[in-house]
């Protein structure tokens, strides 16, 4: 309820935890109990927040318009995509490496979605990463994706099962230290990184 409430990405808690109740049911519709609608306090959450919004503003979906306005979001993947494309290949420096980052991560992103099948990951899992990742790439302007990736957290399960020789570990540690120190340097420039 707390996740819904404090960001919309709580509502992703909703499939998630049904698809786990129902895998632990052994997707036996005869299984089903009322505990159940337990899992309804993540959209309560969200139903608090709209309540919230109505009583400040008069309108539930003002974070639609505040959105919109401050960020250019929108409901747009293709937009975003070509956006990112279009900063990476025509955007100077260090604009053109956010954007390069953006298009790296979200496909890293859909990467970890294909390997969580792969590998057979819980079924909660990677629908938690699918909806995750539809998310943020459903804008029409692709901000902060690194960051947003992170929060796919059975990626890091992934990591622990595919990254298991010494060397690789070695190499992404080092790429993974490459790319923060460039991305500091970017923001002790006094640019905006992500």
């Amino acid at each position: 309820m707390f996740s819904a409430l404090t960001r919309i990405e709580g509502l992703i808690l909703l499939p998630a935890l049904l698809v786990e109740y129902l895998h632990q049911k052994k997707w036996r519709l005869r299984n089903i109990e009322t505990n159940i609608l337990w899992i309804s306090l993540a959209f309560a959450g969200f139903l608090i927040y709209l309540v919230i919004n109505n009583q400040v503003t008069g309108n539930p979906f003002t974070f639609f318009a505040i959105e919109n306005v401050h960020w250019h979001q929108g409901i747009n993947p293709l937009l975003g995509f070509q956006r990112a494309l279009q900063g990476t290949f025509t955007g100077e420096f260090p604009i053109n490496v956010q954007a390069a980052a953006q298009l790296i991560f979200a496909g890293f992103g859909l990467l970890a979605i294909v390997a969580g099948f792969k590998f057979h990951l819980r079924p909660s899992y990677n629908v938690y990463m699918i909806f995750t990742w539809l998310l943020f790439v459903s804008t029409g302007l692709w901000n902060s994706i690194p960051r947003y990736v992170l929060t796919m957290f059975p990626m890091f399960i992934l990591m622990g099962f595919s990254l298991r020789s010494r060397k690789t570990n070695y190499i992404v540690t080092l790429l993974s230290v490459s790319v923060m120190c460039l991305f500091t340097i970017i923001f002790t420039l006094g640019k905006f990184v992500f």
